[in-house]
């Protein structure tokens, strides 16, 4: 999201709590009043998923699903950006 679109993207969201309430307290996985679901991967094990910084994005984590709080019993994920 450019910055240019913030303050547009804020307003949007402050009417959609408005008129829907606050958001689930969930990872947004699937489609919503506040999410729309375009695409999704599953979590495989060594793969890389790329995209553009300024794109919404969220796990696709289930409800289900606790994190462990052992860290060697967990997964490792990478927050990167590169510039090309």
């Amino acid at each position: 999201m450019s910055s240019d679109r913030a303050p547009g993207y804020r307003g949007t969201v402050e009417a959609q709590v408005r008129h829907y309430g606050p958001p689930p307290l969930q990872y947004m996985k699937d489609s919503n009043p506040f999410f729309e679901r375009i695409a999704g991967w599953d979590g495989v094990f060594n793969r890389v998923l790329m995209y553009r910084g300024n794109t919404l994005h969220s796990g696709l984590i289930p409800d289900w699903f606790r994190f462990p709080r052992n860290p060697r019993k967990g997964r490792l994920t990478m927050n990167a950006l590169v510039t090309v």
